[in-house]
């Protein structure tokens, strides 16, 4: 059923571009090894598209939710907006070494999860986890366009992993990264002055501006460091998703109960592409330095 509606659609977006228009679908993986469904549209003149991911319409059009109709338009629409943006080809086509320094950021992803991943891009070991390489070429209403430094890419630009790995840093960290209390994340969602919130046990979820992405925090132990400054006590660290971590003060909680709550979490509020993994973590003081627990 899925293949049938892979080939309506591909008809009717042949239809609106023309024959020499070429419409593609390809099974990307993505992180932790998850393989996802996607179109990719290339028009003559055009050399980059956009890689648009339609599992869930598929999903919806053998579900007779949506009709092929509305899912050609919806994916021609994505298409256009992108394709229109034209700085973002131009970009990508003249990169040097120089402009993927400057524009380069770091990701945190599991490192078992994604071993087969590893063996083609740059990275570094971090704990159980894996230092990652993007590329950032826009940002907009519809979010971030990035791609993912590969070991082809390292090689024709010339990059040291250890020159990648300092700028990378440098630019995620100059990008902003935060620690928001629970209290003023609750009064975000609440309206609520954040003084006049009970939450009990201090806790922080630490994640990047975006709030994409954002576990990288760990990867800035200073960012840590301040949290501690007032009660000068360690920190457990909760991995919450590969976009955020939470991290409480150690009281003498059992580690074994707090990977219990992160293995629940896990398996009921995290999707499958934004696992980062099952470990507790902690934050020792006196070392500045995180550690798996």
């Amino acid at each position: 059923m899925r293949e049938e509606m892979m080939n309506r659609l591909a008809e009717a977006i042949g239809e609106e571009f023309g024959a020499e228009c070429e419409v593609r679908f390809q099974n990307v993986k993505k992180n932790n090894g998850l393989i996802v469904k996607a179109v990719v549209i290339r028009e003559p003149g055009v050399l980059v598209s956009p890689t648009i991911y339609i599992d869930e319409t598929l999903d919806m059009l053998t579900a007779e939710k949506m009709s092929v109709c509305k899912a050609e338009q919806d994916i021609v629409s994505i298409y256009r907006r992108w394709r229109d943006k034209g700085n973002y080809r131009e970009i990508i086509s003249n990169l040097s070494m120089q402009g993927v320094l400057e524009s380069v950021s770091c990701q945190l992803i599991n490192a078992e999860k994604n071993e087969d991943l590893l063996m083609g891009i740059p990275h570094k070991r971090f704990l159980d986890l894996a230092v990652v390489y993007r590329v950032i070429v826009g940002e907009d209403e519809m979010g971030t366009a990035s791609f993912l430094i590969n070991n082809g890419l390292q090689e024709q630009y010339e990059l040291d992993i250890e020159e990648l790995d300092n700028a990378a840093r440098e630019n995620t960290e100059r990008q902003g990264l935060e620690a928001m209390s629970m209290g003023s994340i609750m009064a975000e969602i609440t309206g609520e002055n954040e003084d006049e919130i009970e939450t009990g046990c201090p806790m922080w979820v630490l994640s990047n501006s975006k709030r994409v992405n954002g576990a990288v925090t760990m990867l800035y132990p200073d960012l840590f460091k301040s949290l501690t400054d007032k009660n000068e006590s360690d920190l457990y660290v909760l991995p919450s998703s590969i976009h955020e971590v939470i991290a409480i003060p150690d009281n003498g909680e059992d580690t074994e109960e707090l990977k219990l709550m992160v293995s629940a979490v896990n398996s009921s509020e995290v999707s499958e592409e934004e696992y980062l993994s099952g470990n507790v973590y902690k934050y020792i003081r006196r070392e500045n330095r995180l550690v798996i627990a």
